[in-house]
């Protein structure tokens, strides 16, 4: 594949169009938007959720002990005795033995479950990234767009004063006079519709990064993929890689561990317990117990909830299976239509590029022309939209030959963290 055209247009962005504060460059949005976009903190928090809910699941491998201490004054009129005192203190522990490796598969869950939250933070950076990306160019574009608008206006207005010079001297009817004028007009009208749309685009990335009021700020980057993209990659190695699969696999590996989870209640329980306290009558006469005892619990009849728990994990098992098998042939089809679509936006840069030189150098013979009295006004204004459509069109091309590449980034799980160099 032909390298990407050199003649790309190098932009700084003032979003005001008049001044701005601080310049940001992509790695700057890429920050504000890792330090600030909501969606992608709260996919951070569900990691340490994720974390926690490990714990919990390991908390009944670990022994459980409890403290305790009472003092009650009691009388029984039946006996007609006085009232006595009775004190105790003590612990008491109890320790899981067996319960049919519950608590082993459960702990593997919740690794799988960890597993699952980051590679869903990977998923939800890659489309942040994709996001954010697609508001940049959009900036980019919009403020290169005035740009070009600006110049439209600025070679009407000369167009007009022209043509109305010769319809002054009577070489020009009226029709073409006003024909010009309102090409003018037009021209006027694009500008400040431009304006609007850089205004939209500044605060749809203002979003993105997370910002709750509006700055001032501008940006600058270039309009041009930043890989040279020769060869045909080999899709089913990066699918392997892409975060949607591997969260995919993750949520299959929990399901197929809580479904085994879901097989051990059938089994029975095997616990130690033991205790050791004082009590009595008097806080001076307290005698020293102690016992210990093994404890063997099996399910009998729980009124179908074990069978149904289980069958229950079954079914999202069979179901994650069959996600798993078709996020990876969703990722397979995006990768191929994402590949497709730079090759071909990166193509049609070239073809842009070839129609914008070749109307710009029929706009410069036709304006000579023009003057001399060679060619018809009505001639001429077909030429001077032919060159004002051919910088917009080269303009959209190359804006879309960036925004194609940032959706095949996000295709193969190209993640907003993976932007910073380190």
């Amino acid at each position: 594949m032909k390298k990407y055209p050199s003649c790309f247009i190098l932009l700084v962005v003032w979003i005001s169009g008049l001044s701005a504060g601080q310049i940001y460059t992509w790695d700057d949005c890429v920050r504000a938007a890792l330090d600030g976009n909501p969606e992608l903190l709260s996919s951070k928090e569900r990691i340490g959720q994720s974390e926690a809910a490990k714990g919990v699941a390991r908390s009944p491998l670990l022994p459980n002990i409890n403290a305790s201490a009472s003092a009650d004054r009691s009388k029984s009129y039946a006996t007609n005795r006085d009232a006595h005192n009775r004190y105790s203190y003590g612990l008491s522990a109890r320790q899981l033995l067996f319960d049919g490796l519950k608590s082993f598969y459960s702990l593997r869950a919740a690794d799988a479950d960890i597993e699952t939250s980051i590679q869903s933070y990977d998923v939800t950076s890659a489309s942040v990234r994709f996001s954010l990306k697609s508001a940049y160019i959009s900036l980019l574009k919009t403020q290169e767009m005035v740009k070009i608008l600006e110049d439209i206006r600025t070679r009407r207005k000369h167009v007009m004063d022209l043509v109305k010079i010769k319809y002054d001297s009577g070489g020009e009817h009226r029709g073409s006079w006003y024909s010009a004028r309102a090409d003018f007009f037009s021209a006027e009208a694009s500008v400040r519709s431009a304006k609007r749309e850089v205004e939209l685009a500044k605060k749809n990335l203002l979003f993105i990064m997370g910002f709750d009021e509006e700055i001032d700020f501008g940006i600058s980057g270039k309009i041009e993929p930043a890989l040279d993209y020769k060869e045909k990659p080999d899709f089913v190695s990066i699918a392997a890689k892409n975060p949607q699969c591997l969260r995919s696999g993750s949520e299959l590996k929990s399901a197929e561990l809580s479904m085994k989870t879901a097989q051990t209640a059938f089994s029975p329980r095997l616990s130690a317990s033991g205790n050791v306290g004082r009590a009595g009558e008097t806080l001076n006469d307290m005698p020293v117990s102690w016992s210990i005892g093994l404890e063997v619990s099996a399910p009998l009849f729980s009124g179908g909830e074990t069978w149904y728990s289980y069958k229950r994990a079954q079914a999202v098992y069979n179901q994650a299976f069959l996600n798993d098998r078709n996020v990876k042939n969703e990722t397979m089809k995006k990768l191929e239509e994402s590949w497709n679509s730079l090759m071909n936006s990166i193509e049609n840069v070239d073809v842009q590029k070839a129609n914008l030189d070749a109307v710009t150098e029929r706009s410069r013979i036709g304006e000579a022309q023009y003057s001399i009295g060679t060619l018809s006004f009505d001639n001429w204004t077909i030429i001077e939209n032919n060159l004002s459509n051919a910088r917009r069109a080269y303009l959209e091309a190359c804006a879309e030959a960036l925004t194609s590449e940032a959706r095949w980034v996000n295709s193969i799980g190209g993640t907003l963290d993976n932007e910073i160099v380190q």
